[in-house]
């Protein structure tokens, strides 16, 4: 990625909420709720 001529690189760490069911002997997510927990740039 480039920000203002610079090369930056980001890590996002994501919180992940599922809810599961099961189907014919699999768990399958039915819902998938996605929190950004912290988002960090840094130039390379």
């Amino acid at each position: 990625m480039e920000e203002n001529g610079h090369d930056v690189v980001s890590d996002n760490y994501i919180r992940y909420t599922d809810k599961l069911v099961k189907q014919e002997g699999k768990w399958l997510i039915k819902e998938r709720e996605q929190h950004f927990v912290i988002t960090k740039k840094q130039d390379l």
